[in-house]
Order: structure tokens, then C-alpha cells, then sequence
């Protein structure tokens, strides 16, 4: 349940990387509401238009990594980033720099 989103344009110039540039924030998954397509299935139903709750088992991830009144934080993840974000972010660079080099060979271009 742990993911990887790239932030919105105001989080990327709160962190001054600007609207241009990347920015990445590491989360967990919770359940969420979301509306039902407009599908065939859906409009058979009569579901079109309503909304249903998606679950995420993982909900009281925040308890751990934050505690609360009555219980100590054991915090997971903000150890993790402190202890790998570096290492993380060359992974990521590298990937990215192999598929661009990759679709670059596959287009007729050569670096």
C-alpha cells in the first residue's frame, strides 16, 4: 500500500523545484470515494453518476508514524527516506536516463 505520486504544481514551487521541475512524495494508499463510469454495465444499473468508497486496508498507517495521545509513534517510513532517498533518487535517475536513451536508439537517434 506504500506509493509513489509526483506532486501537484503548488507543491512543486512550495518545495522550489519549481512548476517545471519534478518532485515526488512517498504515501500510503487509504480508501478514497469515487464515481462510477458511464458504462453500458453502469447505466444498466443505475449506478452512473454515484459514488462508492474504495478501501485501503492500510488506514491507520498515520497511528504508526505519527502516534497519538495514547500511543507512542513508530514511525516507518520517514527512517526508510532518511536512509535511502539518496540512493532512491540515483535509481530513479538512471532508469529514467536507460529508457530515454532506449527510445532515442528505437526513434534513429544516436546520442
Amino acid at each position: 500500500e506504500i506509493v509513489v505520486r509526483r506532486a501537484n504544481a503548488k507543491n512543486r514551487r512550495r518545495a522550489g523545484v519549481g512548476t517545471d521541475g519534478e518532485y515526488f512524495t512517498v504515501g500510503v494508499r487509504v480508501g478514497r470515494k469515487a464515481k462510477y463510469s458511464n458504462t453500458k454495465r453502469n447505466q444498466r444499473m443505475r449506478r452512473v453518476g454515484k459514488v462508492y468508497e474504495t478501501t485501503g486496508w492500510a488506514h491507520y498507517w498515520r497511528h504508526l508514524e505519527f502516534g497519538t495521545k495514547k500511543m507512542a509513534a513508530k514511525p516507518f517510513l520517514t527512517p526508510s527516506a532518511e536512509a535511502r532517498g539518496p540512493e532512491a533518487a540515483q535509481a530513479i535517475i538512471n532508469e529514467t536516463w536507460i529508457a530515454i536513451t532506449r527510445a532515442l536508439k528505437r526513434k534513429g537517434w544516436v546520442l
